[in-house]
């Protein structure tokens, strides 16, 4: 008798365009990583219950940046990997790629794909200036969470579409 993997059991944690989750979530912080499988699994396990999860997870992470700054990621392939799913969902029209590529926007700050990055490499960057970078990246991720709760009441609809749908060509 062959096992099967329980994390793959139910098709919730299932390749997006040919990107599984733990290509960009195992090296994360926690909180941030734990808020992308949420977000991934959303549609296809607990629904809105699951982007109030990830809206818990971003707050105990942007709660965390107060006590110690981000980890900027040291896996150039997650951040290629998670610039590449971003770049092909961004535009699908659907509750569950929106959700996806913010976060996935949170997973690449820092990273030469973030477009706060690439002003202050531009810059001279003094200590305001950084203070208020960060400032503006803990008040997004604020952002974030309040949005990730308005989704969690408009997640499952009927009619709704899910990033794997951009496989599918739907």
């Amino acid at each position: 008798m062959k096992l099967q993997n329980p994390q793959l059991k139910g098709g919730h944690y299932a390749p997006i365009l040919g990107i599984t989750p733990d290509m960009i979530v195992t090296p994360l912080p926690f909180w941030l990583g734990s808020a992308l499988k949420y977000v991934w699994r959303a549609p296809r396990k607990n629904g809105g219950e699951d982007f109030l999860k990830a809206a818990d997870c971003l707050s105990r992470y942007a709660n965390q940046l107060a006590y110690q700054p981000p980890q900027k990621c040291t896996y150039p392939g997650v951040i290629i990997t998670a610039d590449k799913l971003s770049q092909k969902i961004r535009n699908l029209d659907c509750i569950h790629s929106r959700a996806m590529h913010a976060v996935l926007q949170v997973v690449l700050w820092g990273s030469n794909s973030d477009p706060y990055q690439k002003i202050v490499a531009a810059a001279d960057t003094s200590t305001e200036d950084a203070f208020s970078y960060g400032a503006d990246y803990v008040l997004n991720l604020f952002e974030l969470v309040e949005e990730l709760g308005h989704w969690a009441q408009k997640i499952g609809d009927e009619d709704q579409v899910t990033a794997w749908d951009a496989e599918a060509g739907k």
